[in-house]
């Protein structure tokens, strides 16, 4: 017979979701930065986020650095921002563990465990197949004491980014589905 023991933390959280499904600030730590490849070659990296206070988390926050053609993509210049809020002059990628298949899987600690804000912004999707799906973009990230971004600490300038409403974005209208109608995206691609 298995005996069970009280967990307050686990009874507290039931019927909520712990993660963070909506556009916004949160203040917390990165508890994983993967390196990542998309099938057409553009790379970038993968975050796993959790926010100080609630324990809430967010998985598969991509950021795509470089294009398939190797050029430069937005996500970089976000990639550089969070390294110079964090006071990281250079990182170099190690090897995290491995994936399913036991193939090693690499990644940037460095830029992990450190407190951050990041603005999220929430954006619906239709899959390939014609499920809605979504997923949590980064605006910008922010330092967790001043609030400001790269830019406005290195400016000297106030903290204003962060007082911006993030607004989710919708998805466009579902390929082939009568003008007029909308669905909303279901929670079966949940990032967590």
């Amino acid at each position: 017979m298995a005996e069970w023991k009280f967990d307050e933390g686990a009874a507290h959280s039931a019927g909520g979701s712990g993660a963070i499904l909506e556009s916004g600030v949160y203040y917390g730590v990165f508890t994983e930065a993967k390196l990542v490849s998309t099938p057409n070659g553009a790379r970038g990296v993968e975050f796993s986020f959790e926010e100080s206070d609630t324990g809430r988390k967010c998985r598969y926050i991509r950021v795509i650095t470089r294009k398939n053609d190797g050029d430069k993509a937005f996500g970089y210049g976000l990639v550089n921002a969070l390294m110079g809020l964090l006071k990281l002059t250079a990182i170099s990628d190690a090897e995290i563990g491995e994936d399913s298949n036991g193939q090693p899987v690499r990644g940037l600690p460095a830029l992990c465990d450190k407190p951050v804000g990041v603005m999220l912004q929430r954006e619906d999707y239709w899959k390939s197949n014609g499920t809605p799906g979504w997923r949590m973009n980064v605006v910008n990230f922010i330092d967790a004491v001043t609030n400001k971004t790269f830019a406005e600490t290195k400016d000297g300038k106030d903290a204003t980014a962060y007082k911006n409403k993030i607004v989710d974005r919708p998805a466009p209208p579902r390929p082939g589905a009568p003008v007029g109608k909308s669905h909303e995206p279901g929670d079966d691609d949940l990032p967590f």
